[in-house]
């Protein structure tokens, strides 16, 4: 079926993103930091939109910049062809792409965000866990 194929997609691109980034990560602070920006986004994009999170996500730096440019990844491509093409060396070019696209498209681009974070929470605390675990 094609939506199990999708989200079979969604879920292997969270666990890859993820594990490439929280197994780099030098201490224990740095990943719990981690967790708590991927937990608090969702609620972020519900609060506030998809457009205001990505733009706020964009302006911190740091760990809130590295969740943007995870976003920016799957985003880019997921779900096809729903994304015109933007110039990546602009800054901010994901974002004010995804702020000018018509509200259906938004939708879409919002729903792909959402269900895409709730992959990447999952794997992040478990990974997070186990590296601890190992010491």
């Amino acid at each position: 079926m094609a939506i199990d194929r999708i989200e079979r997609g969604r879920a292997a691109h969270a666990f890859q993103t993820v594990y490439d980034y929280i197994t780099r990560l030098p201490d224990e602070k740095g990943r719990k930091e981690y967790v708590a920006h991927l937990k608090k986004v969702p609620s972020m994009i519900q609060v506030n939109g998809l457009g205001q999170t990505l733009a706020f996500l964009y302006a911190k730096g740091g760990q809130d910049h590295v969740v943007y440019r995870q976003l920016e990844s799957w985003l880019r491509h997921n779900p096809a062809e729903i994304l015109p093409p933007y110039d990546e060396g602009q800054n901010g070019g994901f974002v004010k792409t995804v702020v000018n696209l018509p509200s259906r498209e938004y939708r879409i681009m919002t729903k792909e965000a959402l269900a895409l974070l709730n992959w990447m929470r999952r794997f992040a605390g478990g990974l997070k866990d186990d590296l601890e675990q190992r010491g």
